[in-house]
């Protein structure tokens, strides 16, 4: 048997002489699967050549880690290893024995020239198997004949896997490569490089064919430059311009190349890649129009845009916040910087609120702030209130804040009206003057604090009622319907009518009615003002009884508490 091997070897080669031998390992052994693999470098992990059932050639492959299988007892001892049954409960973990229940495992290493074991001939059977010595012997100069063509099949083999990665890679990439022998002039393309430019066959792709598929409009800047290259002293270049291909169809590409020179200096081969860009082309032309737009829209908003790195401490601001700050961008390089020019009644608010995002205690900001009186240069400056919101945007892997990004607003025209709504209602709370401000439907929406006082009504139970509770039931229907109409139609109702605490007291008091439009003439408000002038008439009424009665002899009561 070893005879016969020894003969087969000195006859056959490669592929032919692994399939004969696959062939003598069924004739002497009779396997049910069998398959020889090569270890790779590593020896983690053996990948299949040949894989055989019932000495018959499969399309089975087999690419496994070298963990809990029997193949490493192989790799690690040198030596033939034998299950003789069992096999499949013994190694739990062999997912081909475990899935065919394979009874025996046989596996022969595959021994170098430099007696390095560099593969393995694996037989799996489904019944008990025991080896005979002449079997072990034959087995054992199998293992070593085989181990230079293994190295050699394994090796085309890695190499075609690596080309089929490359080609691959290049179709996802769109990028080829090529050469270019300027002395024949002779092209070679690889597969991507002909898909690139739509040939199903580019065996022998030549100069002019190049210079045709460039497009038109670019053609006579590519050629004048290619020339100039070859001819100079340039070892390379990169262009990038447009094809026209025979289907009309446009694409832009890359190109970038290395020259090879002779000792002369004269060009004798270009290689390089060729790389489909459209897509890219057109995505940047899209992102382009965007970023134009995106210029736009933060020039034309209200607020200032910007966003800081805590990491690189790069700021970056639209515009637009330079313009509400009146101040030139130039002069402000760090954030120190920033917060001198920041009003020091408001800097602390400020650096409190950047600390708690440094510090993830928070993940969003907003103050309110003035310049610093001593940085602002405009003489006419009037002191200006600004509002800075912003959120963190970016973490590392950590978890910390790497990037914040927010607005900036002018909010001046708020604070003054906020401060001028705060001064009218000290007004509306402090004034003697009892005031009701009722809706277009005579709800009643707020009341002040001298209102409640008079009439002993909080502004609780007063606000959503009608004015009607304090009604004291001594005008009738007419009475009203007259100043009603009045106010309707003047706008202004003005006189003096007699209304009831809460208390059931009736008391005298002087009104003023106002009825409030919009701009459109709807009605918004009645604003009632009155006061109390129950003392006053029990005055005159006095100084009246006492400018016609003795004062000893007549005591006239009041009519109102």
């Amino acid at each position: 048997m070893v005879t016969a091997l020894k003969a087969l070897k000195r006859n056959q080669y490669g592929k032919d002489f692994i399939s004969h031998t696959m062939q003598s390992i069924f004739n002497e052994l009779q396997p049910d699967h069998y398959y020889i693999a090569y270890f790779n470098k590593s020896c983690t992990k053996a990948t299949s050549l040949a894989y055989y059932i019932d000495g018959i050639i499969t399309d089975n492959a087999i690419s496994d880690l070298l963990e809990d299988v029997p193949c490493l007892k192989v790799l690690e001892s040198g030596a033939i290893y034998l299950i003789e049954a069992h096999g499949y409960s013994d190694y739990p973990k062999d997912k081909l024995m475990v899935e065919h229940q394979f009874e025996s495992y046989l596996g022969i290493p595959v021994i170098s020239p430099h007696d390095d074991v560099i593969g393995i001939v694996v037989c799996l059977f489904l019944h008990p198997f025991v080896l005979s010595q002449e079997q072990i012997d034959w087995s054992e100069e199998m293992g070593h004949l085989l181990g230079s063509e293994l190295q050699y099949l394994a090796l085309l083999s890695e190499q075609k896997l690596l080309l089929g990665e490359m080609e691959a890679s290049q179709r996802v990439a769109k990028l080829g490569n090529w050469q270019w022998d300027v002395l024949t002039n002779t092209y070679t393309w690889s597969k991507e490089a002909c898909r690139i430019y739509e040939l199903e066959n580019c065996l022998h792709p030549d100069l002019k064919f190049v210079h045709c598929s460039i497009h038109p409009e670019d053609r006579e800047r590519v050629i004048t430059f290619m020339n100039n290259i070859i001819t100079s002293e340039h070892t390379g270049y990169n262009i990038i311009y447009r094809l026209l291909l025979p289907s009309g169809k446009i694409k832009y590409v890359r190109k970038e190349s290395v020259l090879i020179k002779d000792d002369n200096g004269k060009t004798t081969l270009i290689r390089g890649i060729i790389q489909d860009i459209s897509e890219f082309y057109h995505i940047s032309t899209e992102l382009s129009k965007t970023s134009d737009k995106l210029h736009i829209t933060y020039n034309a908003v209200a607020e200032g845009v910007w966003e800081y790195h805590f990491n690189t401490r790069e700021k970056v601001t639209s515009p637009k916040v330079w313009d509400i700050l009146k101040i030139e961008e130039r002069v402000i390089h760090s954030l120190y910087e920033l917060m001198r020019l920041i009003h020091k009644d408001e800097r602390k608010v400020v650096l409190d609120a950047i600390r708690k995002l440094r510090n993830n205690d928070s993940q969003s900001l907003c103050f309110d702030f003035r310049l610093n009186p001593k940085y602002v240069t405009n003489i006419s400056y009037i002191e200006h209130w600004f509002q800075c919101q912003g959120s963190v945007v970016a973490v590392n892997a950590f978890g910390d804040t790497e990037k914040v990004a927010g607005v900036l607003t002018d909010i001046t025209d708020s604070v003054s009206t906020v401060q001028q709504l705060n001064l009218a209602k000290t007004v509306f709370d402090n004034t003697s003057e009892c005031i009701v401000i009722t809706d277009s439907n005579n709800h009643i929406v707020t009341v002040n604090q001298s209102l409640e006082a008079v009439t002993v009504y909080s502004g609780e139970e007063a606000i959503s009622k009608d004015p009607r509770i304090l009604a004291s039931g001594f005008h009738d229907k007419a009475f009203y319907e007259e100043m009603w109409d009045c106010v309707e139609h003047s706008g202004q109702w003005k006189g003096q009518l007699y209304n009831r605490r809460k208390n059931g007291n009736v008391y005298p008091e002087e009104m003023t009615i106002n009825k409030v439009e919009d701009d459109n003439h709807e009605v918004v408000n009645y604003v009632g003002v009155f006061h109390d002038i129950s003392v006053r008439q029990q005055t005159e009424k006095e100084l009246l009884f006492y400018a016609n009665n003795d004062a000893l002899t007549t005591n006239e009561p009041s009519l109102f508490y």
